[in-house]
């Protein structure tokens, strides 16, 4: 699954939207189907020489079979499962974003794994507009193009959202004269990471 599509913002604004995994619970409530309770699930948010790294973990076997094919979920039923929502920013134009969904305990020797791997491409254009691609790759069901068609629609819809948000922020930006002194939430820690981790590449690459 796969799109391209012309984005009127800053690519570092639509990596701040991805590494904000907060964002889920506002933006893609209807969408996704994800509430409130996503803001209690386990977070990981790292800086590394690669990137920053963040993820999530639901545990709900429900909402964590949510995405898989009928077959899968009856071969799920009654078995502990867990989705995780995260990724690397690996570099300043490319979100590597992770979704595995387990099945089984973590000490089942058959516990098994869904792999879905969402990659976002951002190529600027100008220091105001962008390109922007997006594709999803998955392990599982590959020849069930019914599946892959409403995945697809779905995944569409809800990265529309994404790219209509950071558009907001764009035209916000552009069009804000009031003096005003800005507020960091727990949601911006991923995204200032990642503007440290550039400062820092930066540095390296000119460093001699």
């Amino acid at each position: 699954m796969h799109e391209a599509t012309p984005y009127a913002g800053s690519y570092l604004l639509m990596q701040e939207n991805l590494n904000d995994l907060t964002h889920f619970a506002y933006l893609h409530r209807e969408s996704f189907g994800i509430g409130d309770y996503f803001f209690d699930f386990p977070t990981t948010v790292e800086k590394t020489k690669k990137g920053v790294y963040c993820n999530r973990i639901d545990t709900d076997p429900a909402r964590a079979l949510a995405a898989l094919p009928a077959d899968a979920k009856e071969k799920a039923e009654g078995k502990p499962a867990e989705r995780h929502d995260g990724g690397y920013a690996m570099s300043p134009g490319v979100f590597r974003g992770y979704a595995p969904i387990y099945v089984g305990a973590e000490d089942d020797p058959d516990r098994k794994v869904y792999n879905q791997h969402i990659m976002h491409y951002l190529t600027p254009e100008t220091s105001k507009t962008s390109h922007y691609y997006w594709s999803i790759t998955n392990d599982f069901n590959i020849e069930d193009d019914e599946f892959y068609a409403l995945a697809k629609a779905g995944a569409s819809h809800g990265f529309a959202e994404d790219k209509w948000a950071s558009e907001e922020v764009q035209r916000l930006l552009d069009n804000d004269h009031i003096e005003y002194k800005e507020m960091v939430i727990a949601g911006d820690q991923a995204g200032m990471l990642f503007r440290g981790v550039m400062l820092d590449w930066v540095l390296e690459e000119y460093a001699d």
